[in-house]
């Protein structure tokens, strides 16, 4: 029974499901337990440098300077609130904030690192704005790296499955094709 009272109904009536026959489903590539604990650190560590060089930049004369460390801070503080929410867990929200993190994609997290930092950038070029903006962006290309994951072995694969062929015959390699002559080009 689910929770509104309904009974689960299969294809088969109610016959109990095979897990043998069971349709396979993908797996998610996952990062190991230290890969995404070290970027937890590392975007933790970068959440509290951003935030302190949004301090720093606020000691200026320039209003969008100001400005542009006050969005520092805040985007400082909003990465150490997604990575490390147990830093501020004196706020009801940043648990649920944690958890609603951990199940976001790591594309959308590379996304969301790379992209926030630039409206900072635009605002001031100081150093302390682009060394921030750039601890930022480097957490998103961490999580970048993660959504690659061993995608990258694909390649591969279709490279062997090219020579191969998919039915065990021998494939023709690139290496082996002749190139043509050029034909109705003019010089």
């Amino acid at each position: 029974m689910s929770s509104f009272g309904y009974s689960k109904q299969t294809l088969q009536g109610d016959l109990p499901e095979d897990p043998n026959n069971a349709p396979a489903q993908p797996q998610q590539q996952q990062a190991g337990f230290f890969v995404r604990t070290a970027i937890h650190i590392i975007g933790a560590i970068a959440g509290g440098l951003a935030m302190f060089l949004g301090l720093f930049s606020c000691f200026s004369l320039s209003g969008l300077c100001i400005l542009s460390g006050l969005y520092l801070m805040l985007l400082g503080f909003g990465l150490i609130v997604l990575e490390a929410p147990i830093c501020c867990q004196f706020w009801e929200i940043t648990r649920k904030l944690g958890e609603w993190s951990n199940s976001m994609s790591a594309l959308l997290k590379a996304g969301l690192y790379l992209l926030l930092p630039i409206a900072s950038f635009f605002m001031c070029r100081g150093i302390s704005q682009i060394f921030a903006c750039l601890l930022v962006m480097g957490v998103g290309a961490l999580y970048g790296i993660i959504f690659i994951g061993k995608k990258g072995d694909a390649v591969k694969i279709a490279r062997q499955q090219h020579v191969t062929g998919t039915d065990g015959s021998q494939a023709v390699t690139m290496s082996e094709v002749k190139p043509q002559a050029d034909v109705g080009r003019y010089p």
